[in-house]
């Protein structure tokens, strides 16, 4: 039966105040239940709202890998997850980078180490310190170029005579046949051929002289200091004159 019924005019008074008040109790009490269930509801979403934030916090301060590898964040699922999955859906893989990200490290090659100097063909004994230290199984590489004068006599050259790196003279103009002496200080080397010899430590001369000539190449036998010298006999420099350009080439073995 309902309340309209009640109060109706033949209703007693007394019994219709009654039914109004509980009406309006209900009534009250109904529009209660929608406010607390519109509460719970924006409480949850709010609840939601933060744990997705939070999550989302965690992912972006996750510890940073070395440079050597690869960070990879799995993306969020399209459903909001509850607070006992949400920990376990962010997980970091990290992967060592491989193929055109390593890149070799480079190895450097010693370039060899070349001198610039002139040989003064009056330069006499011990002849002219290059202050280049030189030292066994080194690769000793020297090119020579230029005109010296010295006295040469025999043969069909007499007189003042022009002279290359490898001892070839030249009077006026004509090509003489090298000159050999036996008291050159390389006595198989031509007069006027560049020389060189090496002083090793503790000697107060170079020692092993060879012949340089216009070019040579080879390996260093003895260690010690490199000595170059215009090849004559001793005691006769004061006659040369002129001098030749060297380069010298030292490369480590």
């Amino acid at each position: 039966m309902s309340y309209d019924r009640w109060l109706r005019d033949d209703a007693p008074e007394g019994s219709r105040n009654k039914l109004r008040k509980r009406k309006c109790t209900l009534r009250e009490t109904g529009n209660n239940s929608w406010m607390m269930m519109a509460l719970a509801s924006m409480s949850l979403a709010g609840i939601l709202a933060i744990q997705v934030a939070l999550l989302s916090m965690r992912v972006l301060t996750t510890p940073s890998m070395t440079v050597q590898d690869t960070v990879v964040v799995q993306s969020l699922p399209t459903s909001v997850p509850t607070q006992a999955s949400a920990r376990s859906t962010a997980t970091v893989v990290a992967t060592p980078l491989t193929g055109s990200f390593l890149t070799p490290s480079p190895t450097f090659t010693a370039k060899p180490a070349i001198y610039h100097l002139p040989v003064n063909a009056a330069q006499n004994l011990p002849g002219l310190d290059t202050e280049i230290d030189v030292t066994v199984g080194e690769q000793l590489s020297i090119t020579t170029q230029g005109w010296a004068s010295s006295r040469v006599q025999g043969m069909s050259c007499n007189g003042t005579a022009l002279t290359n790196p490898n001892g070839l003279p030249l009077v006026s103009a004509s090509s003489c046949f090298p000159k050999m002496s036996t008291s050159a200080v390389l006595s198989s080397a031509p007069l006027g051929e560049l020389i060189a010899g090496i002083r090793p430590s503790g000697a107060t001369v170079p020692k092993q002289w060879f012949a340089v000539g216009s070019s040579f190449s080879g390996k260093i036998q003895t260690s010690g200091r490199l000595f170059l010298l215009y090849n004559d006999n001793p005691g006769n420099y004061g006659e040369n004159s002129g001098s030749y350009q060297v380069t010298i080439m030292l490369a480590s073995s």
